[in-house]
């Protein structure tokens, strides 16, 4: 019972603590990862696995196209420390906690109309990378990876 009043506690403090996303837009783009054997639905917002009852109710399905969903949904948790300070930032069935778009100086939430231009999910494969090293054109994702804002870049053997 302690544990799950200091976890109750310390989620609370987390949530209350929060930055609000200001008068950005909620994250809407999503994506399908079709892999494995596994299919497999990711949103922008930091929810992972929900089902789109529109097109289809399960939004992690294993074997791919059985309609075996051994989950509803889940979600993106990351925490850190900051300075000593524990930061931790959580998304759940509501009060989604990640917007689109980058932060600004000093961790600053970004402008209204900068966030529409980051609600987007990038597909970009290892071929992909391995094409653009030999010699060709990038894909459209690869070309527009914001990689000036932070994103990862590797080679298509995987090295930074």
């Amino acid at each position: 019972m302690r544990i799950a009043t200091a976890l109750f506690l310390l989620l609370s403090v987390s949530v209350a603590n929060a930055q609000t996303p200001g008068s950005c837009e909620l994250g809407t783009a999503q994506g399908d990862l079709s892999v494995s054997n596994v299919f497999a639905r990711v949103f922008n917002t930091g929810s992972l696995f929900y089902g789109n009852t529109t097109t289809s109710g399960d939004g992690y399905v294993v074997p791919k196209f059985s309609g075996t969903s051994p989950m509803f949904a889940a979600g993106l948790w990351i925490g850190g420390t900051v300075d000593g300070d524990l930061r931790v930032a959580g998304s759940r069935y509501a009060g989604f906690t990640f917007w689109p778009g980058p932060l600004g100086e000093g961790a600053a939430l970004p402008d209204p109309d900068d966030c529409s231009a980051y609600d987007r999910i990038y597909v970009v494969s290892q071929a992909d990378v391995a094409r653009y090293e030999g010699g060709e054109e990038p894909s459209a994702d690869l070309a527009a990876w914001p990689v000036g804002l932070g994103a990862p870049a590797v080679t298509a053997s995987g090295a930074p």
